[in-house]
């Protein structure tokens, strides 16, 4: 995990490098942060990474679906993981990651389009 990290502040530092512009480097670093998350919690449904067969696996991964987060910063343009049986939610009862950065960053200026 930790190269992953690694990759992952490489490209972010490397975006810093090429934009001029605040917002879009916060932007890319919230999209990015939020894939990585979105991607987490499919892996956590289905209890299986990509490509892997193991006995536990619930499910299977069937693409994305691009839905946007609206927030006073940027508008984030996000693309939600699908499962086949379309069980997998990001907006669920137990409060998904977007809804809990929505309450604690921007409770009064963001709305969550169609994220589920």
């Amino acid at each position: 995990m930790p190269q992953d990290d690694d990759k992952l502040l490489d490209r972010i530092f490397q975006k810093y490098k090429e934009d001029d512009s605040e917002e879009d480097l916060l932007k890319y670093i919230l999209e990015t942060v939020f894939h990585k998350l979105l991607e987490k919690e499919m892996t956590e449904h289905i209890k299986a990474q990509k490509y892997e067969q193991n006995e536990e696996r619930s499910e299977h991964r069937n693409g994305y679906r691009e839905r946007n987060l609206y927030t006073r910063v940027c508008t984030l343009e996000l693309r939600g993981p699908r499962d086949r049986e379309g069980n997998f939610c990001t907006v669920s009862a137990k409060m998904s990651v977007f809804c809990r950065f929505q309450n604690l960053y921007f409770p009064a200026h963001s709305r969550l389009n169609d994220l589920s």
